[in-house]
């Protein structure tokens, strides 16, 4: 007896609700299909520890502020209707 596969219309269900799952997380998307996403969160940008880091000469740390890059997760859900994510 074989397992039945979830219907695209049934994964595509399981996506929307990872991506509002990741949306709270600030994250938004750029790409989307029936049963992958790919979103971004902005890097965020703390003035407060930029100066705090300014005013202590901590230059690696001012460093990392200026080029850290944006974060990306990448969803997708498959026949059984798992959801994956890969973040980078």
């Amino acid at each position: 007896m074989s397992e039945e596969k979830l219907t695209i219309e049934e994964r595509h269900e399981i996506l929307l609700e990872a991506i509002e799952k990741y949306s709270w997380k600030e994250y938004y998307v750029l790409s989307q299909t029936e049963t992958t996403a790919q979103m971004q969160k902005d890097k965020s940008f703390s003035i407060l520890l930029f100066l705090i880091l300014l005013a202590f000469g901590v230059l690696p740390g001012l460093i990392y502020l200026f080029v850290r890059s944006d974060k990306h997760a990448y969803i997708t859900v498959d026949n059984d209707g798992d959801v994956d994510v890969y973040l980078t």
